[in-house]
């Protein structure tokens, strides 16, 4: 007699529900000294330096995906199957990361000094290169624990630079007796060094020395993967570059409080994300199916994680003013209709995903740069001829674009390979 076909999804859920629980101690530890931290840059700052500080942050974001052209995934792809295969890999990163890294932070030193002229370009140069820095390494020893399916200590480490930065930031303002933008970048600096220093030699220590080459026949690949990451942080951040060409630095410090807030609902869609995604290439071994399935499956806890953020977020919105000062009243309700943009953010990554591991890395990177294009037209439109609402609604419509694409492309690329 013929047993039960199983489902090669089967016995996942309690594994991905007890590493979901511990993997949630450390990054709500780092989401509550992240929110701190936030919130005492905010109200010492003041919204218009906190508005240039928002631009400058928000192009040194898309600089780190730029910097080592995605060698962190080829790492997760590779050490995923082949663990041995790490020193090279993380030797890959650091050359690719060093040569990267600073056309990367020339090019948004450049950017960031149209944008904000009366930031002092030194202040500019010093916030972005720390930002840079600090950022590609903390992603990067993320991907190291990730790649070793190491999900907790990818979050300790998130928590150990959110921790680093509450500290640098708690000295800037009470330890001087003047706090501004230019007094931050000092402290800034600092702070990618420690930062950067503690990651790094704990990477070393637990998984071993990198082995410096270049994978020249992935340089390719790893260009797939950084457009996608490129275009997923433009996504996030367009709408402050775009909103700067036309408001002032006080309304863009209101909006870029509301968005820095719901950026907090997108850790927890993270986590998720980090426990599926190295398991989507062992799922491809079974082909498509298992893929679309496995996209499926997932897809279930990432929609109900983005929902129970955007709740969260809605709610605490009506306390900013309470938190930040007066100054950000108009910050709660631009909080509420971004915050209910997150599913549809979320919904996204099982479905890239799936076309990543079945080969469709270019599919992928096309539909994201056409997304990027098309954000970047709605937002320059509704820039130039609306307000902080406008760019709103244009969020909203660019993200639900790109999820249809997503969707209906892996349906469809994976029913064709069947």
């Amino acid at each position: 007699m013929n047993e039960p076909r199983k489902s090669p999804l089967s016995g996942l859920r309690f594994d991905v529900i007890r590493t979901f629980v511990f993997s949630l101690i450390p990054v709500f530890f780092a989401l509550g000294v992240q929110l701190i931290g936030f919130v005492l840059m905010a109200k010492y700052l003041g919204p218009a330096a906190f508005g240039e500080l928002t631009v400058i942050i928000s192009i040194a974001a898309i600089a780190i995906e730029l910097t080592g052209l995605g060698a962190g995934d080829l790492m997760i792809r590779a050490v995923a199957r082949r663990p041995e295969a790490f020193s090279g890999y993380f030797g890959n990163a650091a050359v690719l990361g060093a040569a990267t890294g600073l056309v990367a932070i020339a090019l948004s030193i450049g950017v960031a000094s149209i944008l904000v002229p009366s930031v002092a370009l030194g202040t500019i140069v010093i916030v972005i290169s720390s930002e840079v820095i600090v950022g590609r390494i903390s992603a990067f020893g993320e991907q190291v624990a990730i790649s070793h399916s190491s999900v907790v200590r990818a979050s300790v480490y998130r928590s150990v630079a959110a921790l680093a930065r509450l500290f640098f930031v708690a000295v800037a303002i009470f330890g001087m007796r003047h706090f501004s933008l230019d007094t931050w970048s000092w402290f800034a600096c600092a702070n990618a060094a420690a930062v950067s220093s503690v990651i790094l030699f704990d990477v070393v220590r637990l998984y071993g020395r990198p082995t410096l080459w270049l994978a020249w026949k992935e340089l390719l690949d790893g260009s797939y993967f950084a457009l996608n990451q490129i275009a997923r942080a433009s996504q996030s951040n367009l709408d402050r570059l775009f909103l700067a060409q036309t408001a002032s630095p006080a309304v863009i410090g209101n909006y870029g409080a509301a968005a820095r807030l719901v950026q907090v609902g997108i850790v927890p869609m993270q986590i998720i994300t980090r426990m599926y995604y190295p398991k989507f290439f062992v799922f491809s071994e079974k082909g498509p199916a298992a893929v679309r399935a496995y996209a499926l499956r997932s897809a279930i806890p990432m929609l109900a994680v983005s929902i129970l953020s955007a709740g969260a977020i809605s709610s605490g919105a009506i306390f900013i003013p309470w938190l930040l000062g007066q100054g950000y009243a108009d910050s709660i309700n631009a909080t509420i209709a971004l915050a209910w943009t997150l599913p549809l953010v979320g919904i996204q990554y099982p479905a890239a995903d799936a076309l990543t591991v079945l080969s469709f890395q270019g599919l992928r990177t096309a539909i994201y740069l056409t997304s990027v294009l098309c954000s970047s037209a709605l937002l320059a439109i509704a820039a130039y001829f609306g307000g902080v609402g406008t760019i709103i609604a244009a969020v909203y419509l660019a993200n639900a674009v790109f999820v249809v694409l997503l969707w209906a492309m892996m349906f469809s690329r994976t029913r064709a390979r069947e």
